[in-house]
């Protein structure tokens, strides 16, 4: 049987139940027991490009990477290679998704790996409107051969040139592209779990200077919004390697988190990393550009930021996972916001389209924060409420970022805090909760 790869959580401060604590004025009483969630559900994050090799050491990088599905570049049509590496991968909890181009052929080889219990499915990359209609055809081949497994396709970002050609340059060219594939792929689709997913890679320099992708947080949220009015599961790939000129950055620790925590904030259920094994060198990469491990097999400082970033999400996705998102709302460096936020100086907030206003959420009164800082916000089946907090920044240049709530104190005594992967229990001081954020860092806040 597979397994979750879940590191220890270690539980902080304090602890337990704190029972129920009446409210003076005559009003009804308020739980403040602490919630606890079943530890069954695991977010995905999965890796682009795999392993050049399946030795005991490679495996062993790979079982300690905090990664859980690979995207292998085999095309599927020769078993006798595909098979054995994704035989490996199980051996140590790992999935994978097998590589495919839309054509009939290749999609009826699906049959020859439906056997494999870690065999995800097969995936197909970044199409255009014709690469859509072309790959729709082999949809109902899918079905009859997929046995459950997904049929997996990630999507171009908004900025692709590809995007504009088929769904013209207007702002709804993106949204037209979504629905598109939605129409004639994802609705068809009967086998499997059913995923939008795209690319788009935040960190960016001119040469000299690092700065961070200012359309990013609207592709975030336009899958976001899209998948979750249509029932889709969500994924986002993330950069973990320079590549090109303008995404030359070698991504660090900080780099990472705040990746992370960015695609958490608009509830993502998978994040794929790009890239885990180095790709050849040519086209967009160099013999400089190295990813988590590199050409001769060997782990690089990515690999152990990337694993250290993974392995603190793992800790606490089940609780994260117990939610729904609902929506974002920011707030910029040194700024106080009570119902509608100021128009903001940061473009990367400034290009959202649906970012909320607290004054949509009852139970928060205010917030503050000395950085610019994204906020995600979510309910569960319980009527609990949710908070992802991200110091949203270049963290080469960010700081430490002061975040202040102030909540209903007639309703929140207390707050669940997540940070690093551990749990932390903190009582409000008149409702108002305050937290130093690292440079990238995210911290998940459940009021009680």
């Amino acid at each position: 049987m597979m397994k979750k790869l879940k590191s220890t959580l270690v539980g902080l401060g304090v602890a337990g139940v704190f029972g129920l604590v009446g409210c003076t004025g005559g009003k009804q009483s308020v739980s403040h027991t602490e919630p606890v969630f079943n530890d069954d559900k695991s977010i995905t994050i999965a890796a682009w490009y795999g392993p050049n090799a399946y030795d005991e050491t490679q495996l062993k990088y790979i079982a300690e990477s905090g990664i859980d599905t690979f995207y292998l570049q085999d095309g599927g049509m020769n078993p006798t290679v595909t098979r054995p590496k994704i035989e490996a991968l199980g051996e140590v909890g790992t999935y994978a998704y097998v590589y495919g181009t839309p054509d009939a052929a290749r999609v009826e080889y699906v049959e020859k790996y439906t056997d494999l219990e870690n065999f995800k499915g097969f995936t197909f990359d970044e199409p255009d409107k014709q690469q859509i209609d072309e790959l729709s055809k082999y949809v109902n081949i899918y079905n009859q051969k997929g046995a459950g497994k997904n049929f997996f396709v990630n999507l171009f970002p908004s900025f692709a040139e590809k995007v504009g050609l088929g769904f013209g340059h207007g702002p709804d060219k993106f949204d037209s592209y979504l629905q598109y594939y939605s129409d004639k792929i994802a609705s068809k689709v009967q086998t499997g779990e059913k995923w939008l997913s795209v690319d788009r890679y935040p960190l960016k320099n001119n040469g000299d200077d690092r700065y961070l992708d200012t359309g990013w947080l609207y592709d975030l949220e336009a899958m976001a919004r899209f998948g979750k009015e249509n029932g889709f599961k969500t994924n986002f790939f993330m950069q973990t390697m320079p590549y090109g000129f303008d995404h030359n950055v070698t991504p660090s620790y900080n780099d990472i988190r705040m990746q992370l925590y960015t695609v958490m904030a608009f509830g993502y259920d998978g994040i794929s990393e790009f890239c885990y094994q180095t790709p050849p060198i040519g086209k967009e990469f160099n013999e400089k550009q190295l990813a988590m491990i590199d050409r001769e097999g060997k782990p690089t400082p990515i690999y152990d930021a990337a694993k250290k970033a993974n392995h603190e999400i793992k800790n606490f996705d089940h609780v994260y996972l117990s939610f729904d998102w609902q929506g974002v709302f920011t707030n910029d460096a040194g700024k106080t916001i009570t119902e509608k936020p100021r128009k903001s100086s940061n473009l990367s907030f400034s290009s959202m389209r649906y970012a909320m206003e607290i004054a949509e959420i009852d139970s928060v009164k205010s917030v503050y924060s000395s950085q610019d800082t994204l906020f995600g916000y979510f309910t569960d089946v319980d009527a609990r409420e949710a908070l992802m907090l991200v110091n949203y920044n270049e963290t080469s240049s960010a700081q430490n970022d002061t975040v202040k709530i102030s909540f209903d104190a007639s309703r929140y005594r207390y707050c669940q805090v997540y940070r690093g992967g551990s749990k932390q229990i903190v009582e409000l001081s008149d409702g108002v909760l305050e937290l130093e954020l690292g440079i990238g860092e995210g911290v998940f806040v459940i009021p009680y």
